[in-house]
This record gives structure tokens, sequence and C-alpha cells, in this order.
């Protein structure tokens, strides 16, 4: 007899491919087994991909914060030298 959702979702994962590979031994599977394991590798895969894209961005973001506070910086420098040479001449 199969469980309730509830208790799948009380089960620990070791408990639950334990019940699956006991239950494994007596079912036949279609294709649609197969498919749904590639699916689901296919998806943890775009996952993962997704997580890296996200961190390069992030890393992105981050180097430019610094060049833009470096080129302020540098520009107030550029002003301040600016107005130093108005009045030293």
């Amino acid at each position: 007899m199969a469980e309730t959702f509830a208790q799948m979702r009380a089960m620990t994962d070791e408990e639950l491919v334990k019940q699956h590979d006991e239950s494994a031994r007596n079912t036949t599977v279609g294709l649609a087994h197969y498919e749904d394991e590639l699916r689901h590798r296919d998806l943890t895969r775009s996952a993962a991909a997704s997580t890296r894209l996200a961190e390069e961005s992030h890393r992105l973001a981050r180097q430019s914060h610094k060049l833009t506070i470096a080129n302020t910086v540098l520009s107030v420098v550029a002003v301040i030298v600016a107005i130093v040479a108005l009045f030293v001449r």
C-alpha cells in the first residue's frame, strides 16, 4: 500500500530511497521513468548554471561599484587641481 503524501514528506531521504528500491524490484517502468530522470538532471544542471551566473553578476556589480567610486574620487581630485590651477596663476 502506498504512503500518504504527509507520510512521504515525513520520511528522511534515506527512508524514501530504501522504500523506492524495495518497490522497484516488483515494478516495470516505461519510457516516462527515464524521461523524468533526464528532465530532473537537466533541471539540476540548469539550477547550478543559474546560481553560477547570479554569482558572476554579483561579482561584476561589486567591481563596477568599486570602479565608480574610484572614478568619482579621481574626478573630485581633477576638479580640485583645476581650481588650484586657477588661483596659482
